[in-house]
């Protein structure tokens, strides 16, 4: 699904990541960067705990493994892949996420169970969420989290905190943590003022460890850079890096929204709705929303599909659910019915008709996008055409 293969109308303009005017980082460039930070004198001073995303996220964890493991007598002695409430990897996406078998890393290599009944408490937020944690927390004194900044649909941004909670937390924990992306303050690229990420900010204070952080700049494989140190500072840097590379801004509203969402993001509808809420900001109320994401997993996890295909209609879902009732899947059911009932919503990929339908949408054909913008064009509609829509926010 590239866009690049038809010929888009006058009125369309093309809004990709910002990186015209930055360098990616040579390994040699990498490699320099984290071996002149503070980064390898803790982890030879102290046993390391290393939290890496899972495969959901495309940051490209292995580049600085690869880079850390070269260094004399550290004491990394367990890489812990923070899946949240996801699925544990399959040995496929093992290999994707280290790019080798785990075997031959030469450290231990564990992944995070969100349901496991060992889980431990560290205490609870003003806002009422219990934080319960995987215990190899306990287990270490310092702890490296190597993350990917980009925006995030709810929780403002990506990294940072993000690599403990959701990522080593349990079930319940991220549960009640993300029944606040229903509050109307959160939403991508939004900190101050986000009641979802001022939770998780809390939380993080519940933990006595020494936490260093390695956040990421990249596209894919591609890193532009990197910042090393202690956690909380490096993300703050990172986020505002993150913003000119992630974050743009119109002056108007536009007619129709064409949202393409790459991998892995677009894996699932699941996942591939990050699209939408990263970009719906600039669409006029009234206008057409455009999805296209493979969704070779369909719908993915099913459990925000289940909960709207029991209402029969966007405003049902939206009057219906909230915080007091939530269930996990429920702010995605509720976003969905928001877009839906403000304006057109079109799904290109691997969802049926039967499933749009449900979903308040309607299914379209990638062979019949260039016709139907053409038309809408020939109308006056402008039109936006976002690309990696799963990273980049679009604002007014």
């Amino acid at each position: 699904m590239v866009v690049s293969e038809i010929n888009l109308p006058i009125n369309s303009t093309i809004y990709e990541p910002q990186t015209k005017n930055l360098k990616k980082l040579t390994f040699e460039a990498l490699k320099k960067k984290i071996l002149e930070s503070e980064i390898p004198n803790l982890i030879i001073s102290s046993p390391t705990l290393v939290i890496v995303n899972d495969g959901h996220r495309s940051t490209p964890s292995h580049k600085i493994i690869d880079i850390l493991l070269t260094i004399p007598n550290h004491k990394m002695e367990k890489i812990i892949i923070a899946t949240g409430t996801h699925k544990p990897p399959t040995n496929k996406e093992l290999f994707q996420i280290f790019r080798t078998h785990t075997n031959k890393l030469g450290v231990e290599v564990v992944i995070h169970d969100s349901q496991a009944d060992n889980l431990i408490y560290k205490g609870t937020t003003e806002r009422g969420t219990e934080i319960h944690l995987n215990p190899i927390v306990d287990e270490y004194e310092q702890i490296l989290c190597i993350n990917s900044v980009e925006p995030h649909f709810f929780a403002g941004f990506t990294g940072g905190v993000k690599s403990i909670i959701p990522g080593l937390a349990g079930k319940k924990t991220v549960e009640k943590n993300h029944s606040w992306a229903l509050d109307p303050n959160t939403g991508p690229a939004k900190i101050e003022g986000n009641p979802l990420q001022t939770d998780l900010r809390e939380a993080l204070t519940f933990l006595n460890n020494m936490l260093l952080g390695i956040q990421i700049l990249n596209i894919g494989d591609e890193i532009y850079d990197i910042i090393c140190g202690d956690l909380n500072e490096v993300a703050s840097e990172a986020i505002e890096k993150s913003k000119e590379i992630f974050c743009i801004k119109l002056s108007e509203p536009v007619d129709v929204v064409v949202s393409l969402v790459y991998p892995p993001l677009n894996r699932s509808l699941y996942q591939a709705q990050k699209g939408i809420e990263n970009t719906r900001q600039i669409l006029r109320k009234g206008g057409e929303m455009i999805l296209v994401a493979e969704c070779t997993n369909g719908i993915g996890n099913d459990l925000f599909y289940k909960t709207i295909s029991r209402f029969n209609s966007p405003s049902d879902v939206i009057s219906q659910l909230n915080r007091e009732n939530y269930s996990f899947g429920d702010h995605k059911a509720v976003k969905f019915s928001t877009i839906s009932l403000e304006s057109t919503v079109r799904l290109i990929g691997n969802i049926s008709e039967i499933e749009c339908k449900r979903l308040f949408a309607l299914k379209m054909e990638m062979e019949s996008l260039e016709y139907h913008l053409r038309e809408l064009s020939d109308k006056g509609k402008k039109i936006a055409i976002v690309l990696d829509s799963g990273v980049l926010a679009m604002t007014l």
